[in-house]
């Protein structure tokens, strides 16, 4: 047996295991989800008599143990095998009773394990290595990318109480963060803070299981996994639970092989009258069945305290051939039938243009016909309003305070993990298809894909290419003979300015407009700009409604909006949505001819969305109200245990995206990521929406500003062209037309401490400099960033 925490458990011995074709791993998906009423409150038929049985008691030295971490002494060779990044084992110099171990650099991390996450009341024995400052200093923390309150270190060594709440904490490896406080010679690798022991919930350790009386005892905080072949269908019994803590509680888990998440999760309190927990499985097919001892509440937890279990069996539900065991549940799995991944970007798309998020016009009944057949999250908060900034928050799950990527010339460190480099290092073979020349190698964002293809022209003779262009190139890509799963990244921009939506679409929303004429005096003014003076060159009067033109015009104020122009401007956008609607749509019937449908993790998002003079400016990349930070985010996993048609009202955030989907896959999370899964709060195992702010952050060119929504109230504090801070209650106000700062000051303030949290959450990668080449200038130019 072993007791180290593998996130790739279980694997499947190869020799036993049947490769399964798609359409038989989605029989077994459906029949898990059909089965699903039998798994809670019916009383099945009792299965004790047929035969032959499994006897999990006698399998015992064929399972696989995991043990909770409750106590790390850092002196230890056991507690430094916690230690991940950030620490320096031997500290010479020292005149500690014993030798120390300090945290370094920046900042340093550890990790941990939980079964069952709970709020759970963890110690630290610390002291700072630098004792010369006049006050404490503080010492921020972090769990899996979510902030937990700092410890205000003493001079001296200290024991200190923390909370590790349970939104925080994650089923398996566990990451604490520790932004460590500065030096005032900032040398790296000089001591920062000494650490002698972190506990963790009881001082009590978490015994072994083992084998008493023909009984298997069950420690609280330890669990057992056994990887067994079922047949079509079976039951676990258990004969008798005992216990001696009154909350003592067995939870048995069944997930299929290859399914990323627990098919079924029951609880059992002790003294139950014959458990037995039904295990669907169409034909033969490997699965892991989990059993683990908690309590509701860890408090008063002896060495001796845990379950007593006797009786123990997988039966079949017809007489027949026996479940089988795996003689080594260790080795690795088949990776060939884990799901694919695609995350499909609109480029400049708001929430509010998409009919399933409430807009009255049919602009998106591609994206609207997904969202039934998916997860969608009613507000998503972008972190930045422009797309360079806002693409390294998705794929490195950092805010851009941390990545760092704020300003024009700003690149993605290639210190960054992305998660193209994430899933590549998992057996994912990786492909993007681009049309911003934001999202390109010049500035970092093509780490870890083995095929990066940046479509700059389309046939319309734009310097970036349509949906409808980038679809034939992502087509061919999804016909290679491929014996990994997938990490597909498409990037399109068709709702981004210049409007100028193809014939088709322009049909359809805007076939009433009359191109204005711009006067010689205003061409003659936008002609002095640099930007529209190449933009427009050999572009006669009149200048088309919408292009780049004319919106750099309103942008300067050379042009005065009239109500119909807006009305027309808005309408050409629209159409551009359909348009892109139109090729999402086709991607998605493109999978399901290719059978790749049923077997993806599909990500539909948005990096920022538009100002059409909702608080009186055009494009995007000057302020944070909703219009540029409310997105759409919605989800379709391949496992039907998660829900269809689903609205979720908890807040999402664009560095979960990283986090939900590692999650869903088993994987662990780079170090450094901010974000949290939201798998939790999709399958109900908690309230984490109302426990995740939504921090944005712009500092581009002139336009500096942040924002942090804490579900009800959005605070808005600009730096540049203007310093202000406003309060909206968008309980009250969903579209921000009330700025209440004047009236709510106390609130003003405990919002703008808790924004400072992020802002100074440590800057963790250095932004690289350059120039965009020639080719992506004029890209840059045709789209108004140059």
């Amino acid at each position: 047996m072993t007791t180290l925490f593998d996130t790739t458990f279980p694997g499947a011995i190869k020799e036993f295991r049947k490769i399964h074709n798609r359409r038989r791993f989605k029989a077994v998906l459906l029949f898990s989800v059909l089965s699903a009423g039998c798994w809670s409150g019916e009383q099945a038929k009792d299965p004790s008599h047929l035969d032959p049985p499994l006897d999990l008691t006698r399998e015992f030295s064929k399972a696989h143990v995991v043990q909770e971490t409750r106590r790390i002494d850092f002196n230890e060779p056991e507690g430094q095998s916690h230690l991940l990044e950030g620490w320096a084992v031997e500290v010479a110099g020292t005149d500690q009773a014993h030798q120390p171990i300090a945290s370094i650099g920046e900042r340093s991390a550890l990790q941990f394990v939980i079964l069952e996450p709970r709020d759970i009341d963890a110690g630290l024995r610390l002291s700072p290595a630098e004792t010369s400052h006049a006050k404490p200093v503080d010492l921020r923390l972090e769990i899996n990318g979510i902030l937990i309150p700092s410890i205000h270190l003493a001079p001296s060594s200290q024991l200190y109480r923390i909370a590790f709440p349970s939104h925080a904490l994650r089923r398996g490896k566990n990451i604490l963060i520790v932004h460590n406080p500065a030096r005032p010679d900032r040398d790296q690798l000089k001591p920062r803070v000494f650490w002698d022991h972190l506990s963790i919930g009881p001082e009590t350790p978490v015994g072994k299981p083992s084998i008493k009386s023909d009984e298997i005892f069950l420690p609280f905080g330890s669990e057992l996994t056994y990887l067994v072949e079922l047949p079509s269908e079976a039951y676990l019994t258990v004969e008798e639970i005992r216990s001696n803590h009154p909350s003592a509680r067995l939870i048995v888990r069944h997930r299929l092989l290859g399914v990323a998440r627990d098919q079924i999760v029951r609880e059992f309190p002790a003294d139950t009258e014959t458990p037995f927990v039904r295990l669907p499985s169409p034909e033969r097919s490997w699965g892991q069945i989990s059993l683990s001892a908690a309590v509701l509440e860890d408090a008063a937890l002896t060495n001796d305290a845990g379950l007593y279990l006797r009786g123990v069996h997988i039966r079949p539900s017809a007489t027949g051939k026996a479940p089988r065991i795996a003689e080594n549940p260790l080795l690795l799995p088949d990776e060939s039938r884990r799901p694919n991944v695609l995350i499909y970007l609109v480029d400049t798309l708001r929430a509010d243009h998409v009919g399933s998020y409430g807009y009255t016009k049919a602009t998106t009944p591609r994206i609207d016909e997904f969202a039934d057949d998916a997860v969608l999250f009613e507000r998503t908060v972008a972190q930045a309003s422009w797309t360079r900034s806002a693409i390294a928050s998705i794929f490195t799950g950092m805010l851009p305070t941390s990545h760092a990527v704020h300003g024009r010339k700003d690149g993605l460190a290639p210190e960054a993990e992305t998660l193209a480099e994430t899933l590549r290092s998992s057996g994912y073979e990786t492909a993007a298809y681009v049309t911003s020349g934001h999202v390109g190698p010049k500035w970092g964002m093509a780490q870890g894909f083995e095929t990066f293809k940046l479509i700059k022209k389309n046939n319309m003779g734009l310097r970036y290419a349509l949906s409808n262009g980038v679809n034939p190139e992502v087509f061919a890509w999804l016909d290679r003979d491929r014996t990994q799963p997938f990490f597909l990244y498409v990037h399109t921009l068709d709702p981004h300015a210049p409007y100028d939506p193809p014939e088709s679409s322009k049909k359809k929303f805007a076939a009433h407009i009359e191109e204005p004429v711009l006067s010689e005096q205003q061409m003659a003014v936008l002609e002095d700009l640099e930007a529209v003076r190449v933009l427009s060159a050999g572009n006669p009067t009149p200048v088309s409604l919408g292009t780049q033109v004319w919106t750099q015009g309103l942008i300067e104020g050379v042009i005065e909006p009239t109500p119909r122009m807006l009305v027309d401007l808005i309408a050409l956008y629209d159409a551009e949505v359909h348009h892109n609607d139109r090729y999402f749509g086709e991607l998605l019937d493109y999978l399901r001819v290719k059978d790749l449908y049923d077997n993806t993790l599909i990500v539909f998002v948005s990096d920022h969305g538009e100002e059409f003079q909702d608080h009186g400016s055009w494009d995007h990349g000057r302020t944070l109200f909703q219009e540029v930070t409310r997105i759409p985010l919605i989800l379709r996993f391949p496992d039907l245990t998660f829900p269809r048609g689903a609205r979720m009202r908890g807040l999402a955030r664009q560095i979960d995206i990283q986090a939900t989907i590692l999650d869903y896959l088993d994987i662990p999370v780079p170090i450094g990521s901010q974000g949290g899964s939201l798998i939790p709060m999709i399958l109900g195992m908690g309230n984490e929406g109302s426990k995740r702010p939504g921090y944005a952050h712009l500092r581009l060119g002139e336009h500096h500003a942040e924002s942090y929504f804490d579900g009800r109230w959005m605070l808005i504090c600009s730096e540049a062209p203007e310093e202000k801070c406003r309060l909206y209650d968008l309980l009250e106000d969903p579209d921000e037309k009330r700025d209440v700062a004047a009236t709510q000051p106390s609130r003003v303030d405990d919002l703008k401490k808790l924004m400072s949290t992020y802002r100074d959450s440590g800057k963790l990668l250095d932004a690289f400099q350059t120039d965009p080449d020639e080719e992506t200038r004029k890209q840059l130019e045709a789209l108004g960033y140059l």
